[in-house]
Parts: structure tokens; C-alpha cells; sequence
């Protein structure tokens, strides 16, 4: 999973959908495609279950590992400039 995915993902709902760019919406549709894929797959509905449990349960993991990691530097608040030593 990268920054790149998800932006290329979240540019796609948001063309079909302009609503998408609120990211709860296109969180809506996203959590909307794993159930229309899962529903179309033919093995044990009690395994379905399962298996939409275990996605709900990795997508809060993921959600709260994000929420652990520091937020990235803010471009505007940069300062200093870098120069290389002089060899």
C-alpha cells in the first residue's frame, strides 16, 4: 500500500462521483466495492462472514497505526537551507 494507490484510487471515485471528495464518502464507496466483491464469491456464506470480520478488524489496525505515526513535516513551515561542505 502506498500514498501513490490511494491517491490514484481516491482520483478515480472522485471522477465517477464528485461527492467522493469528501473522504468519508469515498471511504463509503471503498468499504461498498469489498462488499459487492466479497458478495460475489461463491464459498461458505459462514466463511464470508468471517472473512468480512477479519477486514473490518485489519482496517482499524491499519487505521490505528496511521493515527501512531507522526504527521509529515508541513512544507510551509519549512526553514534553513542545505548546503553541501565545501571538499
Amino acid at each position: 500500500l502506498t500514498d501513490a494507490l490511494v491517491r490514484e484510487l481516491l482520483q478515480n471515485l472522485r471522477k465517477h462521483d464528485a461527492k467522493c471528495n469528501d473522504d468519508l464518502i469515498a471511504c463509503q464507496y471503498l468499504a461498498a466495492v469489498i462488499g459487492y466483491v466479497l458478495g460475489n464469491q461463491r464459498f461458505d456464506p459462514r466463511r464470508k462472514q468471517e472473512f468480512a470480520e477479519e477486514l473490518s478488524q485489519f482496517t482499524r489496525h491499519v487505521m490505528q497505526d496511521l493515527a501512531q505515526q507522526p504527521p509529515p513535516p508541513d512544507p510551509d513551515k519549512a526553514f534553513g537551507i542545505w548546503k553541501p561542505e565545501k571538499i
